[in-house]
């Protein structure tokens, strides 16, 4: 006669570890931060930022400039080394023979003399032509917008994530925070207004005489107090905000009120959770790098000296472009972490679960109809 087999159960698998330990919802947002496709639109999205900032400021461009192009064109050293630091890492694979006694631009001078004694003349120093204000005003604007959009995007994306585990499509969540653009414009708006209303009286004090400054220090200072609160509640909670309107159906004062009450109200809290994003992040970081630049390296050893000794245009913007992907990963994790915080101080000073987020078209059981009767 058998008898009924027992199962046992591990005292460490029957602990629910999300409740002991909450901060572990942040490694969601860690895979988040590996996701490929966020990395692939996060990254041309700052290639082409910085080509457009480079257009308007002439960013990056500087008097030793032409130096380094001329020493990479001798081939002596890449220019991508000096523009993606990622590729130092990467170039341990494959070094070029050059003398480690003397610093980078200290090689690139003496080059630069001596590509002028063969004969040929020394480029003139790089002039930056100055760019319209509309074209630099237009620029920032088209960076900041879609920058914004594109956080809001990740914000959503990340609030669904974690209450249904699953992820909307990008364009959906680019849609969803197109519509909520208007209030986020607005609560910027309301913080900048209360900085200016309580931080003017201070201004004024310049324009009272002497005899008012009894009464009017005081009422100052306390205003000085206030806009400071003001300051911190609006740097600090900002992100609060996004993610309010993000995981919430709410408004501009719904976000403000959350976004300083989860600041104040639970202060050490929110460090320790940053604190552990923190941890989180770094680890991610370090491992992107890494892969980022073992891929590099190994394509420099496969590929040659040819592609170092005589550098091609289309190697250096490619390589540029994969150097930007630590960064991708920072924005990415950095955005889906601080609505990972939200949800966490939304639930311990609101008590709301994670899972309460609310949803443009809710999966529902369909009613069914009733038979026609005739």
């Amino acid at each position: 006669m058998m008898k009924n087999a027992t199962v046992t159960v591990s005292p460490l698998r029957a602990i629910d570890w999300n409740q002991v330990c909450p901060w572990l919802l942040l490694t969601k947002c860690l895979r988040l931060g590996f996701s490929f496709r966020l990395l692939f639109i996060t990254t041309f999205h700052l290639a082409f930022c910085m080509l457009l900032l480079a257009w308007a400021f002439m960013y990056g461009v500087t008097e030793n400039t032409y130096v380094h192009f001329i020493a990479d064109a001798m081939g002596k050293y890449s220019i991508v080394d000096q523009n993606v630091p990622v590729t130092r890492t990467a170039l341990f694979f494959y070094q070029p023979e050059v003398d480690s006694s003397t610093s980078l631009d200290q090689k690139a001078a003496e080059m630069a003399s001596q590509f002028q004694e063969l004969g040929n003349p020394q480029p003139k120093k790089i002039e930056r032509p100055a760019r319209p204000l509309w074209g630099q005003v237009l620029v920032l604007c088209y960076v900041t917008f879609v920058s914004v959009l594109l956080y809001m995007a990740f914000a959503r994306i990340t609030a669904v994530k974690i209450a249904t585990d699953t992820r909307p499509y990008l364009l959906q969540a680019m849609r969803f925070a197109w519509g909520r653009l208007p209030a986020i414009t607005a609560a910027i708006v309301f913080i900048g207004l209360g900085i200016i209303a309580v931080v003017t009286p201070s201004w004024l004090v310049r324009f009272l005489p002497q005899w008012s400054m009894i009464l009017v220090t005081p009422l100052a200072l306390m205003l000085n107090v206030l806009a400071v609160f003001i300051v911190i509640g609006g740097v600090v909670g900002i992100p609060f905000v996004l993610s309010t309107l993000m995981a919430e159906n709410s408004d501009c004062f719904d976000g403000l009120s959350r976004a300083y009450a989860y600041t104040f109200q639970r202060p050490l809290r929110y460090a320790f959770y940053l604190l552990a994003a923190l941890f989180f992040g770094v680890l991610g970081y370090l491992a992107m790098r890494l892969i980022i630049a073992c891929a590099i390296g190994f394509f420099f050893y496969c590929a040659g000296k040819s592609f170092i000794d005589e550098p091609n245009l289309w190697v250096w913007i490619w390589t540029y472009i994969m150097g930007l992907v630590p960064l991708a990963f920072c924005i990415v994790y950095s955005n889906s972490a601080m609505t990972g915080i939200y949800m966490l101080l939304r639930r311990d000073v609101d008590a709301v679960e994670l899972d309460n987020v609310w949803l443009e078209n809710p999966q529902t059981v369909p009613t069914p109809k009733l038979p026609t009767l005739r």
